[in-house]
């Protein structure tokens, strides 16, 4: 800026600054440009103000930008005459006008190009500036014997509070003019308190807590006058509607001290006590949209009205209530024309319209203490006369009540014959009581009695749905099973392992839905018997790191030294909780790994508790975390953590609601620590008793138990009405090195024994015609008693084991549950061959019979003709990449006799050369669940073998893997 321009500032109306002033106020030497459009920037308002338009000149120290959402821009120019150059920008305080809560700010000196703060932009508010603005200050340099043009950019938070009081304060002066401001802030502080204390203590003594509005009513201006006195920049946009809100209240409550002083009632004033709840609701409703930032002028200038409108409303009543003669009431009214006054007073200063000095800038604050003034007098005045009025009540009840003694004595006969009365009246009553309890009792009866019908129709429909499920189920993992050991190509390898792990997900997703359902009805029973606790771990850890490798993470045991080996419980379900939660962590976990933690603490040997030992079990890992608020509703059945990771991971919400039960069914509780990022640890403590290493079953002992296949073939009849199953059935069996035989029905599986030997005998429980269970009878009645003691084993999609226990009171000897686990069968058969079932043959023929009649029909009818069982062989898909596969597959002459392929699993071979070995290879493809909320006992897939794309010759027989499936 040249010379000249500056000389021209100097003389029109620079602030000057010397070292004989402590605070210098600016107000009436600023110049305001409100922002009207984007086209008003800094350089536009330094342009104007260098050529005289300058904008619109301040006349006191306040400074108020209007009733307006508008930023505006404030340009002063400052000449330093003092010896200082570290100065302070302080936008005043509550006592000399400052309301205005500041949302941004921007502070630039023209002259010397320099900017002291700018929170318009993005960038965070410098640490150094932020006990200034505590204070509502800003430092500043101004050099010495210069002339500086300032320009300042303020927007506030609400149209409301736009005033301020802008001075300049030495720096090293700061801290005295902080401390002068506080001296007053502890002394008003104290005055709203002491009040406050006072109606708290009236409103004590007397027992009439109406008195608590007026605490109430000094707590919240003093709140307001907190939040004025020390907020200035506001980043959320709320301190400012915070301070409407307060306002709003303390007038909501000058309501309700209105309708409980004066006791107006609705029955006795319905249109001033609808008036007052009217005007209160109104006024809360508006102090609370005030927090809402950006709020319409329409709904501020509502407030205003209202704020007002409430004011008057309350001096109406209040003068009602004088012309009554209500007792405090001329105190009251009066106290309540002051605080409109002050409003009024302080409205106008704030805006302009009175000139600014200290007593009209803050008559809010000094009315305020005369309105308390008013409030104790009228308070008082009540009590007193109050007092008054209940003593002559009580001389009056006094003289009523010796009248009352004079009659009691006459009246004495006639209460005895009441007395009488009511006694049978009472006699009466309690016998209608008691017919009510019997009728409410009758009633909850019935309603236990519908209940207990509904949860059987709900388990029968269970039980009917994973029947329907499980029998198709079984024709398309066996059909998956059998494709996977033919030639395939890569990409067809793929498309298969999908459907199968699809299948096995879906069957888990069954089983969970079962399992709840046992646990829901009670149901659900838990084992008690010794196993090897270390072993079922490390097997866990083995069956799991497969799945663990494929992800590129770690699954381990920790182990403490005296966790004992063997233990009492059900290991059934505790391998169950531990592989969902291990299974759980590992699919949430990219990075690390999982790791078993198991230690034990023995208890005391003395008392009930003696060998027993509480076993901790923790599953750690360090995976994606799980939120605070998602940890409340983990354990809720059909519920995720978060939405998202059903849509990333899948589940149903099952999983972990039922190893909750579980564990709490074993009498303990499963809980959960975990922070997003760094991992989760889910654990659980078990009270567990030694177990003893003698009475543990062999079937856990031994891993590959009923594996052995040197049984040789044998001869088995299949009973399947459904074409898919049987096809499964007889290739299963025949790739095992057996002999099936396959029949559609009962009756026609009763032809097929009377007229041929068999070693043992499959049947679906739910034929047409006669059921599985109808012809296991007919079986056990023949009166050849070598084919009356075939082994039968039922096909069956009914898992609960009252079903199961059915088909062995009909002379069934074990149990298969749809779909069909090849490994299952294998062992199923295997351990026929040695004569061992789960329920035993007997030694003599003591089969449970039908009745005596059907029984006569049976051994008097006729042997059904014997339909010689054929099938149209299985065709694949036309155009499919399997029908691909066999047309390219080699022929005989190419490759050795036993291809991949193999023959179809439901024609007799016509080439005994090219027939399958007893035992030819098999791949297990074990579920993989693909939600975190699964606790289904299947294990996680198994790594596949890499296939070649020639077919392999003479393949090694490899075991069926050992791993238990539960259904």
């Amino acid at each position: 800026m040249n010379a000249q321009a500056q000389s021209v500032v100097r003389a029109s109306f620079q602030i000057e600054l010397n070292d004989t002033y402590n605070t210098v106020p600016i107000g009436p030497n600023t110049y305001v440009t409100k922002q009207t459009n984007s086209k008003i920037t800094r350089e536009y308002v330094i342009k104007r103000f260098m050529n005289n338009f300058r904008g619109e000149r301040q006349t006191q120290e306040i400074v108020n930008l209007g009733f307006s959402y508008k930023p505006a821009w404030v340009v002063f120019s400052v000449a330093n005459n003092s010896q200082e150059e570290d100065w302070i920008l302080n936008f005043g305080n509550a006592f000399n006008g400052r309301y205005a809560q500041i949302k941004e700010l921007m502070i630039h000196d023209y002259t010397n190009n320099q900017t002291f703060i700018d929170t318009t932009g993005t960038a965070p508010v410098p640490e150094s500036l932020t006990p200034f603005l505590q204070t509502a200050s800003v430092p500043v340099t101004i050099p010495r014997g210069k002339t500086s043009i300032f320009v300042v950019y303020i927007q506030t938070e609400t149209p409301l509070f736009r005033s301020f009081s802008p001075r300049l304060i030495p720096k090293e002066r700061l801290v005295s003019h902080i401390q002068s401001v506080n001296i007053y802030n502890l002394l008003l502080y104290l005055s709203l308190f002491t009040l406050a204390g006072f109606f708290a203590a009236i409103a004590i003594l007397k027992e009439d807590y109406s008195y608590s509005f007026f605490s109430a009513y000094f707590i919240t201006f003093m709140l307001c006058f907190f939040i004025i006195q020390n907020s200035f920049m506001s980043t959320y946009g709320m301190i400012g509607g915070s301070i409407m809100l307060l306002i709003c209240l303390a007038i909501t409550l000058g309501l309700a001290l209105t309708k409980f002083f004066f006791s107006i009632q609705k029955d006795d004033d319905p249109k001033q006590f609808s008036a007052l709840l009217f005007c209160g609701i109104v006024l809360s409703v508006l102090g609370i949209s005030n927090l809402i930032p950006g709020l319409n002028m329409i709904s501020h200038i509502l407030t205003l009205a209202f704020i007002v409108f409430s004011c008057l409303l309350i001096l109406f009543n209040s003068t009602i209530q004088m012309q009554r003669g209500k007792f405090g009431s001329p105190y009251f009214a009066t106290g309540w024309a002051v605080l409109f006054i002050s409003l009024i007073a302080t409205g106008a200063t704030l805006y302009g319209f009175i000139p600014a000095n200290a007593i009209t800038v803050n008559t809010l604050w000094i009315l305020l203490l005369l309105q308390a003034f008013f409030f104790i007098m009228a308070s008082l005045q009540k009590i007193i006369l109050m007092d008054e009025q209940n003593r002559q009540m009580q001389v009056r009840e006094n003289r009523q009540l010796y009248n009352a003694e004079r009659l009691k004595q006459s009246k004495k006969s006639a209460d005895q014959a009441r007395l009488l009365r009511v006694i049978e009246r009472e006699r009466e009553v309690m016998a209608e009581l008691r017919e009510r309890e019997r009728q409410r009792s009758e009633e909850m009866r019935i309603a236990k009695e519908t209940a207990d019908r509904a949860n059987d129709a709900k388990s029968a429909f269970l039980a009917v749905v994973s029947h329907e499920i499980r029998t198709p189920m079984t024709g398309i993992m066996g059909m998956i099973r059998l494709i996977l050991d033919t030639k395939l190509s890569s990409k067809q390898s793929d498309y298969i392992q999908a459907m199968q792990k699809s299948g096995d997900t879906m069957m888990a997703l069954l089983n969970d839905i079962l399992d709840f359902e046992k646990i829901e009805t009670g149901n659900m029973k838990l084992e008690k018997i010794s196993f090897d606790l270390l072993k079922l771990i490390n097997g866990v850890v083995t069956l799991m790191s497969a799945y663990a490798d494929e992800k590129g993470i770690y699954v381990r045991a920790d182990i403490a030294k005296n966790t004992p080996q063997y233990v009492m419980g059900d290991p059934t379900r505790i391998r169950q909780v531990i592989l969902n939660l291990i299974n759980n962590a590992i699919k949430f976990t990219e990075n690390g790994g999982v790791t078993i933690r198991v230690k034990s603490t023995p208890l005391p040997k003395d008392g009930s508790k003696a060998n027993h030992h509480e076993v901790y079990i923790g599953i750690e890992d360090t995976g994606i975390g799980i939120s605070q608020e998602a940890q409340d509703k983990l354990f809720t059945p059909f519920t995720q953590a978060e939405s998202s990771t059903t849509r990333q991971y899948g589940g149903t919400g099952l999983g972990l609601a039922i190893c909750k039960n579980l564990i709490e069914n074993m009498n303990s509780s499963i809980q959960v620590e975990s922070e997003v990022g760094e991992g989760s640890t889910f654990y659980f403590s078990l009270m567990m008793e030694e177990g003893d290493r003698d009475q543990i079953d062999e079937d856990q002992d031994a891993d590959t138990a009923g594996q052995e296949t040197d049984t040789g073939p044998q001869k088995i009849l299949i009973v399947e009405d459904n074409q898919i199953n049987r096809r499964v059935l007889f290739g299963l069996m025949e790739k095992f090195g057996h002999k099936p035989t396959a029949v559609i029905d009962g009756e026609e599986a009763i032809a097929k024994l009377s007229s041929e030997h068999f070693d043992l005998i499959f049947t679906d429980i739910n034929l047409h015609g006669m059921s599985g269970v109808e012809t296991a009878r007919t079986i056990r009645s023949m009166a050849d008693i070598h084919k009356a003691r075939t082994p039968i084993i039922a096909l069956t999609g009914n898992t609960q084991q009252k079903d199961i226990q059915s088909y062995y009171e009909a002379g069934m000897n074990g149990a298969l549950s749809k779909p069909i686990d090849p490994k299952k069968l294998a062992t199923t058969i295997n351990n026929a061959a040695k004569n061992i079932f789960d329920n035993p043959l007997p030694e003599q023929k003591e089969w449970p019979s039908e009745p005596e009649e059907q029984n006569a029909q049976t051994r008097s009818a006729p042997p059904p003709p014997q339909p010689e069982y054929t099938e149209e062989p299985y065709e694949p898909m036309p155009n499919s990449d399997l029908a691909q596969t066999e047309q390219n597959a080699p022929t005989a002459n190419d490759a050795p006799a036993h291809s991949e392929r193999g023959p179809s699993p439901i024609e007799p071979e016509s080439n005994p050369e090219t027939a399958p070995t007893a035992a030819t290879q098999t791949q297990s493809h074990e579920p993989q669940q693909n939600h975190r909320d699964s606790p289904s006992t299947e294990a996680p897939p198994l790594p596949e073998p890499p296939k070649a794309e020639t077919p392999k010759a003479e393949a090694p027989k490899q075991a069926l893997p050992d791993i238990e499936i539960k259904d």
